[in-house]
């Protein structure tokens, strides 16, 4: 009789059945996952310098861009949490921008409409990854015959779109939490790595005088340009139990996001000078920092029983900063212009599995 009392407290004490939460897909298997980036911006400030001038501009500036990269990943084999072979059939990979920009200051009065468009150069093209077997951080990229394209189109390219970075390192039960590494979250921004997308606007010019102020809305949505290295992460995942849908386990994690990147894009911006029309006017780049912060909360899905991401929704408060300096000089006068730019907004992430 006494261990029919014991009972009730016995099953109170028993631990919670941990949970599992790995990369292990079956071999050959084929998914098609679609990443879509919105984000809504505006100027929140401005500080121009004119040859040492401080200048108060009037700045009414809003951007929008919606990217999307869709690609169907299979994956050939397997392990130790890690694809050792995958191919990737690159599908539908686009990039819209939508902006208005007015700039009235004592160097100069503007007003500009930017609509942009563009879809990646790797569309349609196949490639395979290859993971050295005696380096595991060692991955090779190469085109699938007869599918391919330019060698350069390969460099930046990631293995990695599962969200590998924001899985625990072991099972785990309900309500417990782990440390998300901050170059997880970069990728994420990046899913995939260089998308090759050119864009081509429909909007109006970007006129000399934005372009050498800096103010080039389709430069400032180039995530893959501008975002750098983690400079500090406050990122965690929680794992929150198990989710139906359609019939298949699902693990959901809960995201909470801190995170900040910075990067010298001097040789980007510069590329941007290097392309004005006009023959009376050249323009000397002196620096070019960016920083961008993001703040979020959302909800990662993995799939328990195929062993690969299933969808992430991710949403909150995205910052760009941006530092630049400039030398221009027009028709024999010399002008200093710095910039100090500050674009606040709301960022959505999105992933779907098929």
């Amino acid at each position: 009789m006494r261990a029919l009392y014991l009972l009730p407290t016995l099953l109170f004490l028993a631990p919670e059945t941990a949970t599992t939460i790995r990369f292990e897909p079956k071999a050959d298997v084929s998914v098609t996952k679609t990443f879509t980036q919105k984000a809504d911006l505006e100027a929140s400030a401005v500080e121009i310098t004119l040859s040492g001038m401080e200048d108060d501009p009037a700045i009414d500036l809003s951007m929008s861009w919606e990217r999307s990269h869709a690609f169907t990943d299979t994956y050939l084999s397997s392990a130790d949490g890690k694809a050792n072979k995958l191919r990737r059939k690159f599908g539908d990979l686009e990039h819209e921008i939508q902006g208005e920009l007015a700039v009235e200051s004592m160097g100069f009065n503007g007003e500009e409409s930017s609509h942009a468009a563009g879809e990646s150069a790797l569309t349609g093209k196949a490639v395979t990854f290859t993971r050295d077997a005696d380096d595991a951080d060692a991955v090779e990229v190469a085109w699938v015959e007869g599918e391919g394209g330019p060698d350069e189109l390969l460099e930046g390219l990631l293995v990695d779109t599962d969200l590998l970075g924001f899985l625990p390192t072991k099972d785990v039960a309900v309500g417990d939490s782990w440390d998300v590494p901050g170059d997880a979250l970069v990728r994420l921004l990046v899913p995939g790595g260089a998308s090759a997308t050119e864009l081509e606007s429909d909007g109006d010019e970007a006129s000399l005088e934005m372009t050498i102020v800096g103010l080039n809305l389709v430069f400032l949505s180039q995530f893959e340009e501008i975002v750098g290295e983690s400079q500090s992460c406050d990122a965690t995942a929680t794992f929150t139990g198990e989710r139906e849908v359609d019939g298949v386990r699902m693990a959901v994690l809960k995201l909470d996001v801190e995170l900040e990147t910075a990067r010298d894009v001097s040789e980007v911006m510069r590329a941007f000078l290097e392309n004005l029309d006009d023959e009376d006017v050249t323009a000397e780049l002196t620096g070019c920092d960016m920083t961008v912060a993001l703040e979020a909360t959302g909800e990662l899905l993995w799939n328990l029983d195929a062993g690969h991401v299933h969808g992430l929704d991710l949403k909150g408060d995205l910052r760009i900063e941006m530092e630049r300096g400039v030398e221009v000089d027009a028709q024999g006068q010399e002008i200093t212009v710095d910039l100090i730019l500050e674009l606040e907004g709301e960022l959505t992430l999105t992933l779907t599995v098929e």
